[in-house]
């Protein structure tokens, strides 16, 4: 492979995470937040 492919790779690997680890870091401790309200 050359760098250009692994380079790409990676962005592509990178932006398809990205979100995904975004949205767990914002739901999570909402969740966590509203979970632990007693109503």
């Amino acid at each position: 492979m050359r760098v250009r492919d692994i380079f790409g790779y990676s962005i592509m690997m990178l932006v398809l995470t990205l979100p995904v680890v975004l949205l767990a870091v914002v739901v999570v401790p909402y969740s966590g937040f509203w979970g632990s309200l007693p109503i």
